[in-house]
Parts: structure tokens; sequence; C-alpha cells
């Protein structure tokens, strides 16, 4: 009996001890970073900036998934590779790197990844004109149809919106650049993209002053940080981002992110020279014209250079545009 005795003290014991182990792996298997990625050059939703991993959608989802006890850390990705979006996806479906910031649903890209829901915002797609040939009638892609149009192919949509603009006039142009040229000089009528994105990149060339955008977006597109399918654990994390994803801290810290990079890039471009082409396309084309045609032999028509930083061109005073507000800027998320 006492043997008996023994022995049942010694089941209960190994059974209490089982539990132990259990509880323990339950609370500390979130204990090991995970890494992120993102799309190579995307801003203001993900891009690289001397090498380290920023975005919209990279810092907040950083700090917020602290809560859960989660740590993220930014992939290391070597430099030729970050530059395309292929090998990081690829990556990413292999379990390499664990989350991609910048997919969208239902969309063939980004297949082998489960999107974390629910998205923060939206990347709102306007269409892109000069200033004086304000497009007021268009309302929807319908619209589109007769006029000439530019995307770039720098641009990310998803698989709904992409078989939408298969539909219309579009020039697919290497970059945003190539896009702009075209508008301004009169080879397209409009240009479709990213707000937040052409945005930026119309500050960069210093372009501002020459082209607006539409007031409501043609269609948003949903954006998420998205997880890989074989991440162990899949299911508990899933939970995680989802109870983080949705508290309003969380969408609106993304929307601070959104404005502050904008407004960043912005300042920090003010002062690039516009490009030759937009000079000679101002209100006082003919003024700018007689002037470089008489002088031709004296001077060199200026070449763009995105990395110019200096000074701006003064010619003529160019009519003061409406500052858009925060709200204004925000109407798309």
């Amino acid at each position: 009996m006492k043997k008996f005795g023994m022995i049942l003290l010694f089941f209960t014991l190994f059974s209490h001890n089982a539990s132990a182990v259990n509880l323990v792996k339950k609370v500390t298997y979130f204990d090991n970073a995970i890494t992120i990625a993102g799309l190579p050059d995307y801003p203001p939703f993900a891009f690289y900036e001397k090498d380290i991993l920023k975005g919209a959608l990279v810092g907040p989802t950083i700090e917020i998934m602290k809560n859960q006890g989660i740590t993220i850390v930014p992939a290391e990705i070597d430099q030729e590779e970050r530059q395309d979006a292929r090998i990081i996806l690829t990556g990413t479906r292999s379990g390499k790197i664990q989350l991609f910031a910048g997919a969208y649903a239902n969309t063939s890209s980004f297949n082998g990844l489960n999107m974390l829901y629910p998205a923060a915002v939206t990347n709102p797609v306007h269409i892109f004109t000069l200033y004086d040939k304000k497009e007021e009638n268009i309302r929807s892609v319908d619209d589109l149809k007769e006029l000439r149009g530019v995307v770039s192919k720098t641009e990310y949509f998803n698989d709904f919106y992409l078989k939408k603009l298969q539909e219309l006039n579009i020039e697919l142009v290497d970059t945003p650049f190539d896009g702009y040229k075209k508008v301004i000089m009169g080879e397209a009528d409009y240009m479709l993209g990213g707000l937040y994105y052409n945005k930026i990149m119309i500050a960069r060339h210093g372009l501002g002053d020459y082209l607006t955008y539409s007031q409501t977006p043609l269609f948003k597109m949903p954006i998420f940080v998205a997880i890989s399918r074989v991440t162990p654990y899949l299911s508990l994390y899933i939970e995680a981002f989802k109870t983080e994803f949705s508290k309003p801290e969380y969408a609106t810290r993304v929307k601070e992110e959104i404005i502050r990079i904008i407004n960043d890039e912005t300042i920090k471009y003010s002062g690039v020279v516009p490009p030759s082409f937009s000079l000679r396309n101002a209100d006082e084309t003919e003024e700018v014209e007689d002037l470089w045609d008489s002088q031709s032999e004296f001077i060199d028509e200026p070449e763009f250079n995105d990395n110019i930083t200096g000074g701006r061109i003064v010619e003529k005073p160019q009519e003061e545009k409406p500052q858009k507000s925060i709200d204004d800027i925000l109407e798309g998320i």
C-alpha cells in the first residue's frame, strides 16, 4: 500500500510539472524576435533610407506589437536584393522573413501570405493633371476611356483594379518622372497613381507648382501588413496582431506617420530645380522660350538632376496655389 502511495505521489508531481511546462510554453512563445520587410521603394508605406527600413506601416507596427510582447526587427536583406519585391516576397513566403509591409488582399503577387486584419489605411489612387487642365468631369474609371493616360511601373495595384486599368487607354512608363513629363508636355491627358507616393515623387522632382490631383480618389485599396503562412504559432500571432490592429490608436499612428513622411520629403526637396521641360510649359512659356532662343549660343539648357537640392529657379512669380490641409491629405485614407 505504501508503495502504491509513492507511485501515486510520483504521477501527481509529474502531472503538475508537465502542466507547469505547458504553461511556460504558452507564456513564452513570443520570446523570439520576428522580422519584417516591405515594398522596396514605395514611400510612405515602406522604403529603405540609408540601409534602414522605414515607412508608415513599419514603425507603428514595431511599436504597437510590443504591447503583446512581440519583438519585430527589420529583416537583413542585401542591398541589391532589396530592390526587387519578388525576392523579398519569396523570402517571406518561405518563412525566412515573417512580416511584409504593403500587401493587397486577393492579389496574386502576395499569394502565400496571410493579411493581418484590419488594414489601418488605404492606398488611394488619384488622377494627376496640369493645374490649368484639371479634368472636372472625371468621376469614375469609365470616364477615362476616351483620354490618354500614363501609369508608372513602380506603382502597386491589387488585381481587381489592375484589371480595370487594362480596359483604359493607358501607357506604362518606367518611372513617375517619365509620367509627369508626358503630362506636362501634352503627350498624355492624365497620370494615375497613389496619392501619397506621388506627392512625394512630385516634391522630389520640384514639380509641385505644375501638377495637381483630383479631390477624390478613383478607388481606394486597403493596404496590409501580411504574415508568412509558415510562421510558427501562426494562429497565435494572427490573433495578437488582430487585437492591436483593431485599436484606433494604431490607425491614428499610421496616418500621423504618413503625414510626417510627406511633410519631411516636401521640406527636404523644397529647393529642387524643376526640369527644363516644365519651365518651357509654364504660363509664361513664350517669354521663357524667347529668352532661351535669343541666348541659346551662350547658355546651356539646364538638365534635370535628381540630386540637386540648391536654390529655386526664379523667373516670374507663379500663381499661388491653395495648400492642402492635413484633413485634405488624409481624405483618401
